[in-house]
């Protein structure tokens, strides 16, 4: 059911743009370049999108593999969704969401303690709250805040303006690939996904 997309891009814009040609679908996709994108984080990428993004949002990072279920809970669901893994070790250098009464109080890659779970950059927001965020990304683009995650802008409204709920993995694939082990590791589990259907 969704008809529209919104991808931001970096130094591979025409390869990208190339291969979403070359698809067989009737999806309406809308750029957003970022040509400070070996300057910035995606806060950047998401402030220069702003223009194009007035809708309920399905949220995720170009660099992540998920199956199927994933997306269809994710689009599914109601409220505003964020995807969690309990029961795993908090990784190092990805995103922990920080859990309190259950609702997400914080993401980010520096948060750990015995309230955080393993978490991955694929969201579903309702309009309203994907609104605030990106007014708040907005006010950091201003200050020239550009370095940091966007989540870093989303906490700033998780204590009051915007209820983030869990979304559990349950073991299910959602996963970033930011290196050739996460490449290796991920193609292996998404080829035994593929040999059990």
């Amino acid at each position: 059911g969704i008809r529209e997309g919104v991808m931001t891009t970096g130094p591979f814009q025409g390869i990208l743009k190339g291969y979403i040609a070359g698809l067989a679908t009737d999806m309406k996709i809308s750029y957003a370049h970022n040509p400070l994108y070996d300057k910035t984080n995606y806060i950047y990428s998401m402030y220069l999108a702003r223009e194009l993004t007035d809708d309920d949002m399905l949220l995720l990072h170009g660099d992540l593999v998920c199956e199927q279920s994933v997306i269809d809970e994710l689009c599914g669901g109601t409220g505003n969704l964020a995807a969690v893994e309990r029961g795993i070790p908090l990784p190092d250098k990805d995103f922990k969401a920080q859990i309190q009464e259950g609702k997400i109080i914080g993401i980010g890659i520096d948060r750990f303690g015995d309230d955080c779970v393993a978490s991955q950059p694929a969201y579903r927001f309702e309009r309203d709250a994907f609104c605030l965020w990106m007014e708040r990304i907005e006010a950091f683009a201003a200050a020239d805040n550009v370095n940091v995650y966007a989540e870093n802008a989303l906490n700033q409204l998780l204590a009051s303006e915007i209820t983030l709920l869990p979304m559990e993995l349950s073991g299910r694939l959602c996963s970033e690939i930011d290196n050739p082990e996460d490449r290796d590791a991920v193609s292996a589990r998404f080829m035994q996904i593929k040999g059990d259907l």
